[in-house]
């Protein structure tokens, strides 16, 4: 009798609901391009053919993460351009590694860096005022975006390299970016600038609220150290019940103790798989990160040995000459 009276005032869980898939809209990608293009031109007033060569390095930039992630099964594929700041290669994936996530990083920029480089040495040589200039747009890009501080491709290897499963380290490194990254927007006088360390910030108010909350549930015995679909409808439920609690936004959408499915369930969901998001599987040795780093460090150096290449060979033609 004592047994079915516990069965019978068991609570019912309904299963983990399924996200929905995005559905890929080139149409979306089209009309974030164009209104790159637009904003670009009536911002700062650039020649369009050099506003059209700029979306074409920052496509290519873009291809190489989104050609990684497709290589290694990522889902929800997507590229983005955000209007006078940049563009975005987006995808999902539950279980990525450590090194997938350093190689798709450095996919990005390294192509860049070596395509400007060919083109800024033959521009050099053949004195191609066009092609030095599409070069040295490419090398500026590419080799800002390996500066060691998020959200730029640099500060991410490093992230995810040594920082990733330190949180303290990990916010450490968030304050700082944001620092430097506010001062070279008042340095170089690019006032639009500031828009990313002010995500950064958000981003820092939501890791202190994830904290919290990742300690709530860790009172209660719900685990978040787990991938998204290992959760237990109880987990899923009891995860979602507590979301209103620590993040406001989610009072609209949730009514804790009410298990029925919101219209905004994939917002829910996703705010799930970011609270509980386990790091990265660390198959990277000392070897393998040393690699990643040699990597990183050397679309510094390229570009400088190839300026010291001309440099040299300029001087031995004026020697000649002489």
């Amino acid at each position: 009798m004592e047994e079915l009276h516990l069965e019978e005032n068991q609570q019912y869980y309904p299963p983990v609901p399924k996200e929905t898939p995005r559905k890929q809209s080139i149409q979306r990608s089209i009309i974030s391009l164009l209104i790159f293009i637009i904003a670009f031109y009536l911002f700062f007033q650039w020649d369009m053919f050099y506003i059209l060569v700029l979306v074409g390095i920052l496509m290519i930039h873009e291809l190489g993460h989104y050609l990684a992630m497709r290589a290694f099964n990522y889902k929800d594929l997507s590229i983005f351009f955000i209007p006078l700041i940049g563009a975005a290669a987006s995808g999902t994936k539950s279980r990525a590694s450590q090194k997938e996530e350093a190689i798709i990083i450095l996919a990005g920029p390294i192509p860049g860096i070596i395509i400007g480089t060919i083109c800024f040495y033959y521009g050099m040589t053949m004195d191609n005022h066009l092609l030095s200039r599409i070069g040295n747009i490419f090398l500026f890009l590419n080799i800002f975006n390996l500066l060691p501080v998020v959200p730029l491709d640099g500060g991410r290897v490093l992230k995810t390299l040594f920082f990733e499963s330190n949180h303290i380290v990990s916010q450490v490194f968030l304050i700082i970016s944001m620092i430097v990254l506010t001062a070279f927007a008042i340095y170089a006088e690019s006032y639009f600038f500031l828009v990313i360390p002010f995500f950064l910030y958000l981003q820092l108010t939501s890791g202190i609220q994830t904290r919290k909350l990742q300690k709530a549930l860790k009172q209660k015995g719900i685990p978040f150290d787990k991938h998204f679909d290992e959760l237990s409808p109880e987990e899923y439920w009891k995860t979602r019940d507590e979301l209103p609690r620590y993040i406001k936004f989610y009072t609209r959408l949730i009514i804790p103790g009410r298990h029925i499915l919101s219209p905004n369930e994939n917002r829910i969901i996703n705010q799930i798989k970011a609270l509980i998001q386990k790091p990265a599987e660390k198959d990277l040795n000392v070897l393998g990160k040393f690699l990643v780093i040699l990597v990183w460090v050397s679309g510094f150096v390229l570009p400088v040995l190839i300026a010291l290449l001309i440099f040299l060979n300029s001087e031995e033609a004026i020697g000649v000459g002489l």
